[in-house]
């Protein structure tokens, strides 16, 4: 049975003569509907009021009207026809009450707090859209898969949970921010440069255009990917969403077939399914809090949560902006300029697996003269991954999908360790530099 079915037979089971079949797939159903438990509640509270309070049985047969018995009037004719009116306008009441009680209860499930729209909330989004476009600085705490040590290119559902802050200034059309990741990598920027360090010898800089954050960068611009969001749930083909509304809140959750202007791909460069909530504060209209699950197999996984949403907080420029100082020294992104035109030639029509390669082999055997350009933004690490991978062969190279929220590509690997024990690893690429060869990205 179904609940409009309930609904619409709920009068029936005041009817004593109610079929048994009707009356037993009806409690079969209010045993296991919490909605139509609800309402076949609230409609019995109003029949019950319309119970006589003072009337009890009688162990005279033929004592039958009861009403007359309690209020000790002469079972008389002229009496009898005032109790049979007086009954008819009882039934009347009845029939008023409860048509009003049906009515009570449509409008307060329309404006319950569990109410559900069937249409896109473009009034909401534009809402949200239109505040956060307004809004000043903003602080936020975030659970999110990810690892620590690697860079910002990616969530990782197979990956514990790390915290990660972020905290946005901005002023006079210029925006500073500071991302970072616990016991990770940091990321800042101070309006004209990126910075990006990682313990105390990896440090990383370029100007302010850099893509340091890749994936994560959207969380920059949250009214930019409520815009994506809006674009995508437009395509019923390839999403479904609800909309719902509490007393202080509205609840929109989706699933969309990838996260636009976001980022949940495995590294295998695989895309996946995602589900999503936003929590919007009825009183301002922004986002108090955001949900998103990648879909793997038949379960979804939570890759990341907002732990708390602050706006229009007070920021100090200088502080956010700070970075490490100390002997280490930064280096720029991109790798020397390579002056010989055989070699730029040779690396230029390099594949990415051969790369990965000749990159890997470099790092096994010691000797990284043929990878330094490659290698150019983690020489400050050089020793301890040449220490990791000291000794070991590496087979099986195959490249993956190159993702659209990465500018790089991914190849996937078997490191075999000098004691004979195998892993998959992977290695993360790319070329957009000025001499558009490959260099490292991450993976290690």
């Amino acid at each position: 049975m179904t609940c409009e079915e309930f609904r619409k037979n709920l009068v029936e089971l005041c009817d004593k003569d109610v079929n048994p079949d009707l009356r037993t797939r009806m409690e079969h159903h209010r045993a296991h509907c919490d909605e139509c438990r609800t309402e076949y509640n609230e409609y019995m509270a109003v029949v019950d009021l319309l119970r006589p309070q003072n009337t009890h049985t009688t162990a005279n047969p033929d004592q039958t009207d009861t009403l007359h018995n309690d209020c000790h009037i002469p079972n008389h004719p002229h009496r009898r026809t005032l109790t049979h009116r007086r009954q008819r306008w009882l039934h009347a009441a009845a029939a008023i009450l409860l048509f009003a009680a049906g009515v009570c209860t449509g409008w307060s499930r329309f404006f319950s707090t569990d109410a559900t729209a069937n249409e896109l909330p473009s009034q909401t989004l534009s809402q949200a859209i239109a505040g956060l476009r307004n809004v000043g600085n903003f602080v936020a705490d975030f659970q999110v898969r990810t690892t620590g040590g690697e860079n910002f290119a990616y969530l990782n559902p197979n990956a514990d949970f790390v915290h990660l802050h972020l905290a946005v200034f901005r002023e006079n059309g210029t925006i500073c921010w500071r991302m970072e990741k616990e016991n990770g990598r940091t990321v800042v920027c101070d309006g004209q440069n990126q910075f990006m360090w990682y313990g105390e010898h990896y440090r990383v800089t370029d100007n302010a255009d850099a893509n340091f954050l890749e994936g994560f960068a959207p969380l920059l611009q949250p009214e930019n990917m409520l815009e994506s969001l809006e674009e995508i749930l437009k395509d019923e083909s390839e999403t479904s969403f609800r909309f719902t509304e509490t007393d202080s809140t509205l609840v929109l959750t989706a699933t969309v077939p990838r996260w636009l202007g976001f980022f949940v791909d495995q590294p295998s460069g695989e895309k996946m399914p995602c589900a999503l909530e936003y929590v919007f504060d009825k009183a301002n209209g922004l986002p108090q809090q955001l949900r998103i699950w990648a879909q793997q197999g038949d379960k979804q996984v939570l890759v990341l949560e907002s732990k708390y949403i602050r706006y229009n907080v007070a920021l100090d420029r200088k502080t956010l902006t700070t970075v490490p100082k100390g002997q280490t020294e930064w280096t720029v992104t991109d790798p020397p300029l390579i002056r010989e035109n055989v070699r730029l030639s040779r690396l230029q029509k390099e594949t990415a697996i051969e790369a990965a390669r000749r990159i890997t082999e470099a790092l096994a055997s010691g000797d990284t003269l043929n990878a330094r350009e490659a290698l150019h933004p983690y020489r400050q690490v050089l020793p301890q991954l040449m220490k990791t991978m000291s000794g070991c062969k590496m087979s099986d190279f195959r490249e993956n999908t190159t993702t659209k929220n990465y500018a790089g590509t991914h190849v996937t690997f078997t490191e075999t360790l000098p004691d004979g024990t195998a892993r998959q690893r992977t290695i993360f690429l790319r070329r957009d530099n000025t001499q558009r060869i490959w260099i490292l990205d991450g993976g290690f």
